[in-house]
């Protein structure tokens, strides 16, 4: 009897010790501001408290209805950057935002980062840029990578009346959060998320590989620094442990109910959303059609930019001639 309880007690401290290491690892600094700008056409706003980073590009002559690019996980503006040129010279107001805990927006942490929350934070920003610029007239074409897919789902569900399109670039939104969420919530894991982001997931040799995968290809130093860069923001490490513990996706019943004209773009090769969730999403919503771009991965909008751009470019301009009845 005495052994057992010798052991009993041994796995109680050791339990108790692990629980303790990932408190003793420092993280940075909470946030604090907002970093010096990234970019020339970098913007903050204020929405509902949080500090939302985004950039705008406006035509000569605005022509179209704005698109809205919102990236996927570890993304941010940054991703987008490929993707403005041809259409800005066709009349489309682009708008891309950082996500909070993503590229340049706020890592403040004790937030909830549901679906549901993301979309007021984005039509928040919309609202304040709506009461700013005077060409947000007939919806948004809402363009939404891997994460981002989830994104642009909640808002068409919200708010349909304010969209016009909806593109899921190999869109994340099906898959549900594992079983494991509510344990991760507990603070000793929660901590250890925090302190492997910092100081093992956000290195620049652990994020090379996962760029590489994700681009289906080995990848240069300037894109390794574009996203590595805003993961080294003081407070990302302590961000993500709200972020992994509160984010959610949708049920098939859900995405059926949309009725909005869906463009799905997918890589054929793409190995962190397979083809066949785009397949899935295309049987689900009722008003859509899904291109597959040959030999691509999860990011054509980087890797494939001038046949991603051709493909979207086509769509949205044949969907606004279509909904103004123009021959």
């Amino acid at each position: 009897m005495a052994l057992k309880k010798k052991m009993l007690l041994t796995v109680l401290t050791l339990l108790l010790i692990l629980q303790t290491i990932p408190f003793l690892i420092p993280l940075s600094e909470a946030w604090e501001e907002n970093p010096s700008t990234p970019f020339q056409n970098s913007r903050w706003s204020k929405v509902e408290g949080i500090d939302l980073h985004y950039r705008t590009w406006l035509p000569g002559i605005i022509e179209h209805n704005p698109i809205v690019y919102i990236h996927g996980l570890g993304g941010s503006t940054f991703s987008w950057r490929y993707n403005v040129e041809p259409f800005i010279k066709e009349g489309f107001p682009v708008i891309a935002l950082d996500l909070p805990t993503f590229g340049y927006s706020t890592r403040d942490t004790g937030l909830s980062h549901s679906q549901e929350n993301r979309s007021q934070w984005v039509f928040g920003l919309l609202d304040v840029l709506e009461t700013e610029y005077e060409f947000f007239s007939e919806g948004y074409h809402l363009v939404g990578h891997s994460m981002g897919g989830g994104v642009i789902t909640a808002m068409a569900l919200d708010n349909p009346e304010k969209i016009q399109t909806l593109t899921y670039v190999a869109g994340a939104v099906i898959n549900e959060p594992g079983k494991v969420q509510g344990l991760l919530s507990y603070p000793p894991f929660k901590r250890t998320i925090s302190v492997l982001g910092e100081h093992i997931f956000f290195t620049e040799s652990r994020l090379e590989g996962v760029l590489s995968s994700a681009y289906g290809e080995e990848i240069n130093q300037e894109i390794l620094e574009g996203y590595l860069q805003p993961l080294r923001l003081s407070g990302t490490g302590r961000a993500w442990g709200d972020l992994v513990t509160s984010t959610t996706s949708f049920q098939e019943e859900d995405i059926s109910h949309i009725s909005i004209p869906t463009f799905l773009i997918w890589g054929e090769e793409d190995s962190w959303v397979p083809l066949e969730e785009g397949i899935r999403l295309k049987k689900l919503l009722q008003n859509s059609e899904l291109s597959v771009i040959e030999g691509s991965g999860h990011t054509p909008m980087e890797t494939d930019r001038e046949e991603f751009n051709k493909r979207l470019l086509q769509f949205l301009s044949y969907k606004e001639k279509d909904d103004s009845g123009t021959e």
